[in-house]
């Protein structure tokens, strides 16, 4: 097991701001995986795939100046809400605390100024016979973007020799405030991100999920069966699109880019998704404690995002599985507010188990 330090890059928006570190924790197994302090972002994840070749399968951006700006927020946490809030207005208890409007009229991932941009501190790094941990820190000022309360996050990402890497999100605040923190990894298991991600085979526990309008607002629950995004079952992504190439929500999306409801997901860790390409064999197993699950396909994916290796995004050239509180929750009937009190302590995980398939 390894976790150390191993550069430091320059990524802020103005010289005089101090350079990010990347760490990297790394198992006996030969996984490695790189942090970036900025944005507390997955920077790489290498694994083997069935021939013992490891490569990078989490999009990597480079230069690494993009991970202080942009919009594909690329392996960062994103928050301090993660998704849209329909009309930039938040309301908690008896008050309404207008946000920044960063999306037309509407807010996503917390604004202009949001954790995803940040510098994060390093809080600690630990390492156990058959773990290696590192905790990064944020703390947001009372009114940043809007919201109430200084509030103080950690993220602790955590390699096992189970090849696990499993991320435990945690928040206090002074003021009752709105917490919703995720990761915006975009995966392609082939390693190649010159080649579309649909053709990997995917699985989502769930019965239910949201349909947007065009603003890509929630506007209700759905049954997935008889629809494109029915993955009860394993089912190649690129096989649902060809059969329901006019579905409005998919022609939206310019693919997927919905949440799925978890049932049942409130305290424990339970299978998500399943995504596993048989060109190389990788497979990852997402589980979750969070309410509900974004799949984004990166139809709106571009050339203006520049990946490592000298080549450009394309459209679903990676897919993101955001596990995360509803959207927009405050503006869902019967769906959990993510409401943070003084005195209680906010907590989520998120695991991604790593293997083969047969």
């Amino acid at each position: 097991m390894y976790i150390g330090i191993i550069k430091e890059i320059p990524t802020g928006k103005a010289d005089s701001e101090p350079d990010a570190s990347v760490i990297m924790l790394a198992n006996d197994k030969g996984i490695r995986i790189s942090i970036l302090t900025r944005g507390a972002s997955i920077l790489e994840i290498r694994t083997p795939d069935r021939f013992g070749l490891f490569k990078n399968i989490a999009m990597s951006l480079f230069p690494y100046s993009q991970y202080g700006r942009g919009g594909s927020c690329a392996g960062a946490t994103l928050g301090p809400n993660a998704g849209r809030i329909r009309g930039g207005e938040l309301c908690i208890e008896s008050d309404t605390h207008i946000l920044t409007q960063n999306d037309g009229r509407n807010q996503n991932h917390g604004g202009f100024d949001n954790f995803s941009f940040a510098l994060w501190r390093i809080v600690s790094f630990e390492k156990e016979d058959d773990t290696v941990s590192l905790t990064l820190g944020h703390t947001a000022g009372d009114g940043r973007e809007g919201y109430p309360g200084k509030r103080t996050v950690t993220v602790t990402y955590t390699l096992d020799n189970s090849n696990c890497l499993t991320i435990h999100y945690s928040g206090l605040s002074d003021k009752p405030t709105w917490l919703n923190l995720s990761n915006h990894t975009y995966w392609n298991l082939t390693g190649d991100f010159t080649a579309p991600v649909t053709g990997h085979m995917l699985e989502i526990a769930s019965d239910e999920v949201l349909y947007n309008d065009q603003e890509h607002l929630p506007i209700g629950l759905h049954p997935v069966d008889g629809s494109p995004f029915d993955f009860r079952t394993p089912r190649i992504i690129q096989n649902q699109l060809d059969t329901y190439p006019d579905h409005p929500q998919i022609r939206l999306a310019r693919g997927y880019n919905n949440a799925y409801s978890l049932s049942g997901h409130s305290s424990v860790l339970k299978t998500a998704a399943v995504l596993s390409d048989a060109q190389s064999g990788r497979r990852i197993t997402i589980s979750t404690d969070y309410p509900s699950l974004v799949f984004y396909s990166g139809g709106f994916l571009d050339q203006d995002t520049l990946l490592a290796g000298g080549v450009t995004a394309s459209p679903s050239c990676a897919a993101a599985f955001e596990a995360q509180e509803f959207p927009d929750a405050l503006h869902l009937p019967g769906v959990p507010h993510p409401i943070l009190y003084p005195g209680e302590k906010w907590e989520r995980m998120i695991s991604y188990a790593f293997d083969l398939i047969n």
